[in-house]
């Protein structure tokens, strides 16, 4: 996500989300990662807490983005999930602001419903078949010798669509 961003020339980008409980989680991850990405490249990523408690609110989502707003409008929106993104699309329209003509905005998932949004979501997906025979191959490594190692990292695959606009 942020490799992809930081191409297309954002530098003030921001990232709505929820606290993890588990730092090992799949969403802690990718926010670390992104994070980390951004720094290495010199820049701070801002962030804003939704509150677990009200993920089903529509006003947790606009006052996440009213908040991003007001510390000076980011070029782009990176979510650690496809469902935030969407969420971000609902509050930037509400704000008469445009996807992605005013804000960028990037997801993590590709949900089915991401390529058929308006205009359909960037995102970044798992490769599920390269994890899915990485698998088979472990579980046949440990029915064969009855240990196994997994040692091969699987990247994620850019989908790229448009509402992500170059600088």
């Amino acid at each position: 996500m942020a490799e992809y961003l930081l191409e297309c020339g954002h530098r003030k980008i921001s990232c709505p989300f929820f606290p993890q409980a588990d730092p090992e989680s799949d969403f802690s991850r990718r926010f670390d990662g992104l994070k980390d990405a951004l720094k290495e490249n010199g820049l701070k990523l801002d962030t804003v807490m939704i509150d677990p408690a009200r993920e089903y609110s529509s006003t947790a989502y606009y006052e996440a983005l009213s908040t991003l707003l007001k510390r000076g409008k980011p070029t782009a929106i990176a979510c650690i999930s496809d469902k935030l993104a969407m969420n971000m699309y609902s509050q930037l329209l509400r704000l008469g602001l445009r996807v992605p003509d005013d804000i960028s905005v990037i997801g993590f998932d590709d949900q089915y419903y991401a390529q058929f949004c308006t205009p359909p979501l960037t995102t970044v997906k798992y490769p599920a078949e390269a994890m899915g025979k990485l698998l088979a191959d472990s579980l046949n490594s440990f029915l064969k010798n009855g240990e196994v190692q997994i040692r091969k990292t699987i990247m994620p695959i850019l989908i790229k669509r448009q509402s992500v606009r170059k600088i």
